[in-house]
């Protein structure tokens, strides 16, 4: 797929997935990539420490000029720099993926660990809450099982910061298609 001036989709996510990460800015090919109509934002999956780093931040910084967002991957120890990080850079939208990624979704002690992230997180009003992936690290997941966790972003966000998403393919390892969706259909429509 590609739009009218050739810029192909799969060009722009082969730049990202080049391994030059945003702490080396967005110019060259991205300049290119980033014309495209199909492009939206960019996932990028930092070393360790990359939230706080000043050149990382700049990368980001720069993704305003081209009206991108930042997708970011990080779990609740890691929401203090995230929020840190998004209010440096209040112009660029950053989305917090698959709500934070838990990794237990059993635990109370890890909820709460997971509550003060997002709490954190929610702090810096750039920054959207896709809540996905709550059955990837769950088998035998419920309804009232995931409650718990959308009640908390939505609560802590606000609806307007709050926006329903999958993590298909992993999530159909434990049910369908039709039975994820309807199972966030019950807890957001409170």
């Amino acid at each position: 797929m590609a739009d009218r001036d050739g810029i192909s989709l799969a060009d722009s996510v082969r730049y990202r997935s080049s391994g030059r990460p945003l702490s080396r800015g967005c110019s060259g090919p991205a300049n290119a990539n980033a014309q495209s109509p199909l492009l939206r934002g960019i996932r990028d999956y930092g070393r360790e420490g990359y939230l706080a780093d000043p050149d990382f931040a700049r990368g980001v910084g720069g993704l305003a000029e081209f009206d991108l967002i930042l997708d970011l991957d990080c779990a609740w120890e890691e929401m203090p720099l995230a929020r840190d990080l998004a209010l440096r850079v209040p112009e660029v939208t950053v989305v917090l993926e698959h709500t934070g990624y838990p990794r237990d979704t059993q635990s109370p002690e890890y909820f709460a660990h997971w509550k003060s992230g997002i709490e954190a997180i929610a702090e810096a009003p750039n920054v959207l809450c896709k809540i996905s992936g709550l059955g990837m690290n769950r088998v035998g997941w419920t309804v009232n099982g995931l409650a718990p966790w959308v009640e908390h972003c939505v609560q802590t966000f606000g609806p307007d910061r709050c926006m329903f998403g999958s993590n298909w393919s992993v999530d159909r390892l434990y049910a369908s298609y039709d039975a994820y969706v309807n199972a966030f259909r019950s807890p957001t429509s409170l």
